[in-house]
């Protein structure tokens, strides 16, 4: 066989085998959408400054189902004094990594010079909740229950 024709060969194979892969990956539901996540959270910081607030987070979901949160866009409200001013800042990537598991990927949170929280946050996403409790870098600590409109799901193949 000429090296030609092993060189088509190996490049359809491989081809073949990063789209089998691609055909397969977990994706969010539903797509084409845009969706909202509230509920009560909590976030720590070093000397356990911060509070419990009630959270609002804005996102999108593309054809491919791979979701994104707007964290500038999102709200905290509540009686600590903390839910005034924490900001969301970055894209958020929201990544299915089980049937019932997904991670909030690039997530930076800020309070004012109090508090800057930045990583990954996993949890659980079933019936629509996300739910989730993690130590991030730098002695953060964030949890919550999120209820997402429309529910999002994950799609797993």
């Amino acid at each position: 066989m000429s090296a030609i024709r092993t060189f088509a060969w190996v490049s359809l194979i491989a081809v073949g085998a990063f789209a089998a892969s691609a055909a397969s990956a977990a994706s969010l539901t539903p797509v084409n959408s845009g969706f909202s996540a509230s509920g009560p959270t909590n976030l720590t910081g070093p000397g356990g400054v911060g509070g419990p607030c009630t959270s609002t987070f804005y996102g999108s979901i593309d054809a491919f189902g791979n979701g994104t949160i707007n964290g500038p866009a999102s709200t905290f409200v509540g009686s600590s004094l903390i839910c005034s001013v924490i900001k969301g800042q970055n894209t958020w990537q929201l990544v299915p990594t089980s049937p019932t598991t997904g991670e909030l990927r690039n997530v930076r949170v800020v309070a004012l010079g109090l508090i800057a929280c930045q990583g990954t946050v996993r949890g659980t996403l079933v019936g629509g909740v996300f739910t989730f409790d993690t130590v991030l870098p730098g002695n953060c600590r964030v949890s919550g229950t999120l209820t997402t409109w429309p529910t999002v799901g994950i799609a797993w193949p």
